[in-house]
């Protein structure tokens, strides 16, 4: 039985009158929705799926799966479709951090790189909640400029770049740590293209390997930053895309071609983009998923970001990612070389997707 159902049957009234009632009080401010407190996720926690995640992916260490709602049907507005996700992040950000904050993920002397997004700025947020972080000499690395990323359903006064995310984890640390930004847009120009090497390590930069990372996934479906930026026009366009919006424009119409059966076939890491294996194998859609990657390939070389040579070297990453539209995103993670994931905190929903592929 649903939630509504079962107010429903205790208030003995039709589940459209309890739904009403729910959305006037939320509107008129009587009832707020908040995350649960630290000591609820223990009990939101479904220890269940986590034993099944640890047994069929083998690089995974550790494993937090959220117990949350299911998400709204296709009938509700794409507001509450984006409302509904950034809530699961916010409460998979709090897992994340209290798993962080009890155990031994970040050690002594490491680089830790920190992507953009919802469920990592959320992990931020939520470390600096619990018992700081005793490693020494940790430096935090954002992993790419400034896109202007951006909570997906509320206009809420702060960025999920990683620059900013890095400055304010640092508050979660006992001791000092050092910070390394990247301070410069996202987007570079055309001739400036950075796809001979990996911009972590390019001799103008200078930055050692990374030891670990705590990073989300995006999907490319809507509030996604390259999704909205591809069919946004005068005023709404953000000029650090202008380089890069032709191609995210036939990107956008590529991927709405090679959907299929509510498969999403792009997603990113740290903006960097990836094309995600669909389900029943790719022949009838092989064209425009070539057609994807070349698209793919011209836009991440021009982004400053960090690229598969920096996740590949890492000793370790942390996952923050959730919600059914990233489940074979996931998957495609944790099952290929695309970086050694050994934590991760996800929901039910999503969960429950990964073990059935």
């Amino acid at each position: 039985m649903t939630p509504l159902g079962t107010l429903a049957k205790r208030f003995r009234r039709d589940e459209t009158v309890i739904s009403r009632i729910i959305s006037s009080s939320l509107r008129s401010g009587l009832v707020e929705i908040r995350a649960a407190e630290e000591a609820s996720i223990a009990a939101l926690r479904r220890e269940d799926i986590e034993r099944e995640l640890l047994k069929k992916y083998s690089s995974l260490i550790s494993a937090v799966v959220v117990n949350t709602p299911a998400p709204p049907d296709e009938s509700v507005t794409s507001n509450a479709m984006m409302q509904y996700s950034d809530y699961v992040h916010r409460i998979l950000g709090m897992a994340l951090a209290h798993e962080i904050c009890r155990g031994t993920m970040i050690r002594d002397g490491d680089r830790v790189g920190i992507g953009p997004g919802r469920g990592v700025y959320e992990t931020a947020r939520w470390m600096q909640k619990q018992t700081p972080v005793r490693a020494r000499h940790v430096t935090l690395v954002s992993l790419s400029g400034v896109g202007f990323l951006r909570h997906h359903a509320h206009n809420r006064n702060l960025l999920l770049d990683p620059d900013f995310i890095v400055a304010f984890m640092g508050e979660a640390f006992e001791h000092p740590v050092t910070l390394d930004l990247v301070a410069a847009p996202l987007v570079c120009s055309p001739e400036k293209t950075l796809a001979s090497t990996a911009w972590l390590r390019s001799p103008g930069r200078g930055r050692p390997l990374l030891d670990t990372a705590i990073l989300g996934i995006g999907a490319f479906v809507p509030g996604n930053r390259f999704y909205e930026e591809a069919a946004a026009t005068p005023p709404s366009q953000d000029s650090v895309y202008g380089p890069i919006r032709p191609a995210l424009r036939s990107l956008r119409a590529a991927c709405a071609r090679a959907a299929t059966d509510g498969h999403v076939p792009l997603a990113d890491v740290g903006y960097h983009l990836f094309l995600v294996p669909s389900a029943r194998g790719d022949q009838a859609t092989s064209g425009v998923r070539n057609e994807m990657q070349r698209q793919i390939d011209a836009i991440n070389a021009t982004l400053l970001s960090a690229h598969r040579d920096d996740f590949q070297s890492m000793r370790s990453a942390m996952l923050v990612a959730g919600t059914p539209a990233k489940a074979r995103a996931i998957d495609h993670v944790l099952t290929s070389n695309f970086l050694r994931a050994s934590h991760i905190s996800t929901d039910k929903n999503a969960a429950e997707i990964l073990l059935s592929l």
